[in-house]
């Protein structure tokens, strides 16, 4: 729950506390410039996406010289969809592939591939979850991709993964000023 000044967010979504203090209007300017600058901060910085949009392009430049099929999925699949871009307030990118494709993928992000680190399983679903890092100048800070391994094939319909026939063939949708894969379903 993001608080802004005597409101909070989750008031104005379904399924709120019916116990929070009712919303007041207010009516000064000062209030309002004050939850504006609230509910602004609950978005991610503005060079997020910037950078996060570079390293998706070079992720897609990387796989589709390769050869390598990947495509969005998640909150990214869904920004592509309705917002050709990043939903306005995703702060990551996130990519499926097969697998079995995974080798390959390393061998064609070099050392961002080589970063990869494995996170585990996706709530119980059998399917591999981990990120590829791109490191700040200063070594220090990161920004990462979220990677989707799918191990089964053809691919099985999972409750949040789409299945072989709902994936391909690809196509090539619009994300801000490039394109990238999709599922053909999508």
């Amino acid at each position: 729950v993001l608080a802004a000044g005597s409101w909070s967010v989750a008031m104005c979504c379904s399924g709120c506390d019916a116990s929070a203090e009712p919303f007041a209007p207010r009516s000064d300017m000062t209030a309002h410039a004050s939850l504006a600058q609230d509910l602004r901060s609950a978005l991610p910085a503005e060079d997020l996406q910037e950078r996060l949009l570079a390293m998706l392009q070079l992720v897609d430049e990387c796989l589709v010289n390769a050869g390598v099929p990947y495509w969005v999925t998640g909150g990214s699949l869904l920004g592509a969809m309705r917002h050709k871009g990043f939903i306005p307030h995703d702060d990551d990118v996130d990519l499926e592939l097969n697998a079995s494709d995974w080798p390959r993928a390393q061998e064609a992000l070099g050392a961002v591939g080589r970063s990869f680190r494995g996170m585990g399983e996706w709530l119980n679903s059998g399917v591999q979850q981990g990120r590829i890092f791109f490191w700040g100048a200063d070594r220090r800070f990161t920004t990462s991709i979220d990677i989707f391994l799918r191990s089964d094939t053809p691919l099985q319909a999972l409750d949040e993964f789409p299945s072989e026939e709902e994936v391909f063939p690809l196509r090539r949708v619009p994300f801000h000023n490039i394109t990238v894969s999709a599922p053909s379903s999508a």
